[in-house]
């Protein structure tokens, strides 16, 4: 449970790092069905991981 705690800022800020990078990628093209998709697939990945840090309490 520490460790859970400890990683997901870190967890985060990579999240936020990449998901910038593509952001600026994907604006280059102009690609808007992208950053939809990659938005949900990153709400997905962030829903499943608050819910399991939730449910191991």
């Amino acid at each position: 449970m520490i460790f859970l705690s400890l990683t997901f800022p870190l967890f985060l800020g990579l999240l936020y790092i990449a998901f910038a990078t593509f952001l600026k990628k994907l604006h280059n093209k102009e690609n808007t069905t992208g950053v939809i998709v990659y938005g949900a697939i990153i709400s997905v990945i962030l829903g499943s991981y608050v819910m399991m840090i939730f449910t191991w309490n």
